[in-house]
């Protein structure tokens, strides 16, 4: 029970994978023994926000939107194209057609 405390206190991930890989016990024997899952929850619950969260840079997360900006943009683009490649198929269908109603 106490390297579970020190475990918290070390402000790692309260999961039970992270809690077997620090205290060198498997996870079937964490969740065989209901006084430590319990514990392991309850203290998983007092974890501050951002260690529940992974608690990405600012640096890390600036990367990140920008990918993202990236991927919109792309999206953008493509989307733009094929908006116009569907006008075209559309332009190109009436006049197949209207070809095909000439020949009736």
């Amino acid at each position: 029970m106490s390297k579970i405390i020190f475990f918290y206190f070390a402000e790692c991930k309260f999961v039970p994978k992270s809690v077997s890989n620090r205290s060198g016990v498997s996870k079937s024997f964490l969740y065989g023994h209901s006084e430590l899952r319990t514990e392991i929850g309850r203290l998983r619950g007092l974890a501050p926000a951002d260690s529940r969260k992974g608690g990405r840079s600012d640096e890390s997360k600036d990367v990140i939107i920008q990918a993202l900006e990236n991927k919109i943009e792309e999206l953008r683009r493509q989307n733009q194209r094929l908006t116009e490649e569907n006008d075209l198929l559309k332009i190109q269908l009436m006049n197949n057609l209207s070809d095909s109603y000439e020949k009736l």
